[in-house]
């Protein structure tokens, strides 16, 4: 769950709000000044420079939805405290002016996923693109969303969803602290019921004090992590939501800091210890899980593609006989998308997103 840094994020909306059309000298003057200070994180001055270009020119459409945007981007030390009313304000202005103007219908679209009211902002970036011609991305937007996997302007994910058999199995959805970092996260059922909420906490390293994982089934569970002096996990401890323990993981590295060795302390079960091996460059190959007795239960075997990214993961059982595999998704960017999990027949049997 790693958010972009705040460089990016500033770098990546700047681009977006490079292009203006129809200004006059002053505007243009007083626009470009706007971007300068974006570019070095100087947000409030920004506004300043884009509420001076709209002075001149009120009836713009293009200059509101770009100090729309402004007030939907970090300050330098990544701290966002939004005006969600003036946002809006702002998108709808310039749809008054402009009805057809894509990046004020999308602005309206994250402005309600800022303030978590997702139902609302599917049904209003679905009503503002009705009858109009609208880009592949912007209809890829919609699609995801409907389907539950909604990300913010600043590529933080707010819900996701999971699916087995094509049925939902369950949906999370992620809070964010003024500082950009998740803050909890909270699951429901396919029924919309709670199943369980985790607080997140950190360490001074950032590192995950306290994070949650859920089963394909749709268990939560909340994680307990331990690290050493050098910021490196030494295991975890697993509750399920009623308090129990459910299990206890620890850590083996070899001399390079690759992980080679977890071991699993089911609470009330047997043990089960993973095994794994890296090649000379550090990519993982294969991971290998026996018993208590050492006996081996199944493997793991991981394949990559030109990128250095893992894109298949071919799972065996004891004997050597195929029992599944994982296919990774990534988009043209290479962020990471979900996973599908196939059967030995080929048979989608579960599917994760994160958009």
């Amino acid at each position: 769950m790693k958010l972009k840094s705040v460089k990016k994020i500033i770098s990546f909306i700047v681009l977006m709000l490079v292009m203006l059309s129809g200004c006059t000298a002053a505007q243009k003057d007083h626009y470009e000044e706007a971007m300068k200070y974006m570019e070095n994180g100087d947000k409030a001055n920004a506004l300043v420079s884009i509420d001076k270009a709209i002075e001149a020119d009120p009836e713009n459409a293009e200059l509101y939805v770009r100090r729309a945007y402004i007030k939907m981007t970090p300050d330098k030390d990544g701290v966002l405290e939004l005006d969600v009313e003036s946002v809006l304000a702002d998108l709808e202005k310039a749809l008054e002016l402009d009805p057809n103007n894509e990046e004020a219908m999308t602005g309206v679209y994250y402005a309600e996923v800022y303030r978590n009211n997702y139902a609302e902002a599917v049904e209003k970036l679905e009503g503002l693109i009705e009858g109009k011609d609208i880009s592949s991305e912007t209809q890829e937007l919609l699609k995801e969303a409907e389907e539950g996997n909604i990300s913010d302007l600043l590529g933080r994910i707010r819900t996701t969803t999971y699916y087995r058999d094509g049925k939902l199995v369950w949906k999370e959805y992620y809070d964010y602290g003024k500082d950009n970092r998740v803050s909890s996260i909270k699951a429901y059922d396919e029924n919309n019921s709670l199943i369980g909420q985790v607080d997140v906490q950190y360490d001074t390293f950032g590192n995950h004090l306290q994070w949650a994982s859920f089963t394909e089934d749709g268990d939560m569970f909340r994680e307990e992590h331990v690290y050493d002096d050098k910021g490196r996990e030494e295991g975890y401890e697993m509750y399920r939501m009623d308090g129990s323990l459910y299990c206890k993981v620890s850590y083996g590295y070899d001399d390079a800091g690759n992980l080679i060795r977890e071991e699993y302390d089911y609470a009330g079960s047997d043990k089960q210890v993973m095994l794994a091996e890296y090649d000379d460059e550090g990519k993982k190959l294969s991971a290998h899980y026996y018993d208590g007795e050492g006996r081996l239960l199944y493997y793991y075997l991981l394949n990559y593609d030109e990128q250095g990214r893992v894109v298949r993961t071919d799972n065996y059982d004891e004997n050597g006989n195929l029992k599944g595999y994982l296919i990774q998704n990534y988009d043209e960017k290479g962020n990471w998308l979900g996973y599908k999990r196939y059967d030995a027949e080929g048979t989608l049997v579960f599917e994760s997103a994160n958009d």
